[in-house]
């Protein structure tokens, strides 16, 4: 389940346990046992469970889209079919998503948007997540695919950014 819908299901749990409360209060204390063993099952794989960002089928459909490897984590890389090969100029695109999220289907529209008017190619790197990794692991990854973006292609071919925690991310790699 999607974290975004267990922090929904948990506010409706919240306005659900308030109205019981104002009807029987009896009834409350059952149902806030079956709330906190319900919070437990919803809260327990978001420790367990490694999240990883899959592409939208318009995506695969529309673009060039290549799927690498890098520390066990995805690495997608982006480009335009009507341009055809991958442009010599790279943009390192770190989504947001409070570092507990993976790239959302917003994120990916934004990211065709780009490759659209830049005719760039777009490198997205899926990195690890919290609560499951800490920063130093999301850094582990980027900083190698930055570096080795940059021996390949040149500092001034290589655009770095990001929104949200990804343009932190990005911020703190420069």
């Amino acid at each position: 389940m999607k974290k975004r819908y267990m922090f929904l299901s948990a506010i409706i749990e919240g306005i659900i346990m308030f109205i019981l409360y104002l009807i029987n209060v009896e009834f409350l204390k059952l149902y806030i046992m079956f709330f906190m063993v319900l919070a437990m099952l919803l809260i327990v794989p978001m420790f367990i469970v490694d999240i990883q960002a899959k592409p939208p089928i318009s995506t695969i459909i529309q673009y060039n889209l290549k799927e690498e490897k890098f520390k066990n984590r995805k690495v997608f890389i982006i480009t335009s079919k009507q341009n055809g090969d991958m442009s010599d100029k790279y943009i390192l695109y770190l989504h947001g998503g409070a570092y507990v999220m993976e790239a959302t289907y917003k994120h990916w529209q934004f990211l065709e948007e780009i490759v659209d008017r830049t005719g760039m190619t777009l490198v997205l790197p899926d990195y690890p997540l919290t609560p499951r990794n800490t920063y130093k692991e999301a850094f582990d990854m980027i900083e190698p695919i930055y570096i080795d973006l940059i021996d390949k292609v040149g500092k001034e071919k290589v655009i770095l950014m990001g929104d949200s925690a990804g343009g932190g991310m990005a911020l703190r790699t420069t």
